[in-house]
């Protein structure tokens, strides 16, 4: 959790700082709600620049944390981006990248806090703990000039170059996705030090280098990731197997139908909505959940997000939040 000014940030929409803050932490409790019931052998660290007591409205996060058994590690935000407001928060885990480099895991998983697990962790780890760098591959490598979101792979390449000069000029980048990486702690370090680099070279330059669609390298952690990760690795394995971006407005839906099968769902649309209706199910009926087996969590899980058919009050729901919200804005 990084703790700044307001920004832009898309699926939320014009929210405050403390707006911005309730739904994030709404996010934090259903997504460690869901992995420590899961994978109740693993370690679990939450990073945060925030040193007070976390609450919720009146609910005691940090509290609720603890006795979960979810370690909360207070670090500062160094890796914040100059002269952006857009999904500067998000630079934040490179921050936490570092701090896990330094511990004894000879393995670790990082996830953004509004994914939520499915099953356990079990079958990720078996399968990708024997390679040294997982990474999720969110537009599956497209054709080096189709445009995604205005921008090629090829133009990627011709910026990455700019910033680095021992960026490879003939590698046109995978577009990494933010939310997950698995590494072994070797390429954790590595990864933090090219951070670092990148960082402190953009830091010297007078302007920051800008996309063909605008956009600049600090209006998203995922360009500087891919840069970094393309650099350094050629023999990385996809995550794509075990979790998924899952979209689930009208008209921008990427639910398949097989999405049952991961053991993530990462779901930045349902910041908002989907995540909160699930905190208040789980937080107000902590026992039914915990009680849930498979397919039963899933079709809880799925119900709540819109991944699967929302009950009729649910939706209905919705569009009284969503007309409220607009006839606020009018007045």
């Amino acid at each position: 959790m990084a703790d700044n000014e307001s920004e832009q940030y898309p699926q939320i929409g014009d929210k405050t700082i403390s707006e911005q803050n309730k739904i994030y932490l709404r996010n934090v409790y259903t997504f460690f709600a869901t992995s420590t019931k899961l994978n109740k052998n693993c370690d679990h660290i939450f990073f945060t620049n925030h040193g007070n007591t976390l609450f919720i409205d009146d609910f005691n996060l940090t509290s609720w944390l603890n006795n979960n058994g979810v370690d909360v590690q207070v670090r500062e935000f160094n890796f914040e981006p100059q002269n952006s407001d857009y999904f500067t928060k998000s630079f934040y885990k490179f921050d936490c990248i570092n701090e896990i480099s330094k511990k004894s895991y000879s393995h670790s998983l990082l996830l953004d806090v509004d994914c939520v697990w499915l099953k356990p962790a079990d079958a990720l780890f078996q399968n990708a703990s024997s390679n040294d760098i997982c990474l999720y591959d969110v537009y599956e490598s497209p054709s080096i000039d189709e445009p995604i979101h205005g921008l090629t792979r090829r133009e990627m390449t011709e910026v990455f170059s700019s910033i680095d000069e021992n960026y490879p000029k003939n590698k046109h980048p995978t577009h990494f996705g933010g939310e997950a990486l698995f590494s072994s702690k070797k390429n954790l370090k590595k990864i933090t030090q090219e951070h670092k680099q990148i960082y402190r070279r953009i830091q010297k330059d007078k302007e920051i280098p800008k996309f063909s669609n605008e956009k600049s390298i600090y209006d998203n952690d995922e360009y500087i990731n891919s840069l970094v990760c393309n650099k350094l690795f050629d023999d990385w394995k996809p995550l794509n197997p075990y979790i998924k971006r899952v979209w689930t407005p009208p008209g921008f839906s990427n639910v398949e139908g097989n999405e049952d099968e991961l053991c993530v769902w990462h779901l930045p649309s349902e910041k908002k909505t989907g995540l909160k209706y699930l905190f208040e199910s789980i937080q107000n009926n902590p026992s039914d959940f915990e009680s849930l087996g498979q397919p039963g969590l899933t079709k809880f899980i799925g119900k709540h997000t819109g991944v699967q058919k929302r009950p009729y009050l649910l939706k209905a729901r919705m569009k009284t939040e969503n007309l409220i919200t607009k006839l606020s804005k009018i007045s």
